[in-house]
């Protein structure tokens, strides 16, 4: 099972999905940190949650701490906004 998920995982940080996701996020947990609006796409929300949570079943440090930083932005951005799928991963 591990060897799967850590192609799995892979494969997702390499993904045109995964990058636009991640870019939305960024600029959404910028947004936020100067004051302004931050809005996050719940699909890309949910898909940030799953991978993250693939991240974390990785026994690699590198797949951690982005699954770390990707559930950390996630709640300063969105974790009054969608409370139910943050809640899941906490």
């Amino acid at each position: 099972m591990s060897q799967f998920i850590t192609k799995l995982s892979t494969r997702a940080l390499a993904s045109e999905d995964y990058k636009k996701a991640t870019n939305e996020l960024f600029r959404s947990y910028v947004f936020k940190m100067v004051g302004q609006e931050a809005k996050l796409n719940k699909n890309h929300v949910k898909q940030l949650v799953s991978v993250a949570q693939y991240f974390y079943r990785v026994n690699d440090n590198k797949f951690r701490k982005e699954g770390s930083s990707l559930l950390s932005m996630l709640i300063d951005v969105c974790g009054d906004m969608y409370p139910e799928i943050i809640v899941s991963v906490v």
